[in-house]
């Protein structure tokens, strides 16, 4: 009875001793997993931070883009008005020419 009371104790220990180590590598892979799962969290942040910063910077040159062409537009609307003017100058005086040319010629006949 002593020898089998002795097996069992020893068996006892033999289980707590596998329980413990088992234990500790549970608590360390856990603990491994948390890190990991916080590593890449910061790495996900780290990541939406720069598409963050990426798209703002992608909206500020869209926004002097269309700056640029509003400003060219602008300038295209001023040079055709120009251009406009310059064409009803142009043919007020080829009318007024012409006009001359006929005043000239009815004064020669």
């Amino acid at each position: 009875m002593a020898q089998k009371c002795a097996d069992l104790t020893a068996e006892l220990s033999e289980l707590e001793s596998r329980y413990t180590e088992h234990q500790a590598t549970v608590t360390a892979a856990a603990a491994k997993a948390a890190s990991d799962a916080a590593s890449k969290g910061e790495q996900a942040e780290r990541v939406e931070a720069a598409v963050e910063q990426e798209t703002a910077a992608m909206r500020a040159e869209r926004s002097e883009q269309a700056a640029a062409v509003a400003k060219l537009q602008g300038q295209a609307r001023v040079l055709r008005a120009e251009l406009s003017r310059l064409l009803g100058a142009a043919k007020e005086k080829a009318h007024e020419s012409r006009l001359l040319e006929i005043r000239e010629k009815e004064e020669v006949r």
